[in-house]
């Protein structure tokens, strides 16, 4: 379980009962999709319950940050990042993918 908070990209530990319900959306995507072979199940089940317990398991689409380069140039690298900062999710035969439009 998560239990102390979320560490950002830039060092900063954000507590999971405070956090925006943007910022969970987007880690939500985060550990599922864009960097799930790095997190394990129990992680995402975390992240899913405080979607659940907050904000009643709406997910918000993923917007990236910015100011957060290493996830922008690896969006970019792996062609799922418009122009216009927007990436695409959508579901196909029970697996989720990323395209472009």
């Amino acid at each position: 379980m998560i239990k102390k908070g979320w560490q950002t990209y830039d060092g900063r530990i954000v507590n999971l009962n405070k956090i925006s319900h943007q910022h969970l959306s987007n880690i939500y995507y985060y550990t599922h999709y864009i960097m799930a072979e790095y997190y394990p199940e129990s992680v995402r089940d975390d992240i899913n319950q405080l979607l659940e317990d907050r904000f009643d398991g709406k997910i918000f689409p993923y917007k990236p940050d910015s100011k957060f380069k290493e996830e922008q140039d690896y969006l970019k690298w792996k062609g799922w990042l418009k122009k216009n900062g927007n990436i695409i999710f959508y579901e196909y035969r029970s697996r989720t993918h990323i395209k472009l439009n």
